[in-house]
């Protein structure tokens, strides 16, 4: 690993920081960061929604598959809320969306 990665103590505080969703990718043979080091540092994160997902290869290697997760993941993540048909309001903006009416 190049000298300039090497910073645990730093990288172990910053990730226990991480609170948005994460989704985290390994690929299983990379030979920038070793695996072990990986799987600690996704134990790290101070995310309650994080998911961990493996690929064979090496650092440079994407597989079609691990494409579709990323943008499922983040499409998820991103994409507005959409309320049913049946949906009620809840009594305070049922209340609101009456009076508006009258």
């Amino acid at each position: 690993m190049h000298e300039g990665l090497a910073v645990p103590k730093r990288v172990a505080r910053d990730a226990q920081r991480v609170t948005a969703p994460a989704l985290f990718h390994i690929q299983w043979h990379d030979e920038v960061f070793p695996a072990d080091g990986q799987l600690a540092l996704f134990d790290l994160l101070g995310s309650r929604d994080k998911q961990l997902t493996g690929h064979a290869g090496t650092h440079g290697e994407t597989t079609p598959t691990a494409i579709v997760l990323w943008r499922d993941f983040v499409s998820h993540h991103l994409a507005p809320q959409r309320l049913s048909i049946d949906h009620e309001p809840e009594p305070e903006h049922r209340e609101q969306a009456d009076s508006a009416h009258r």
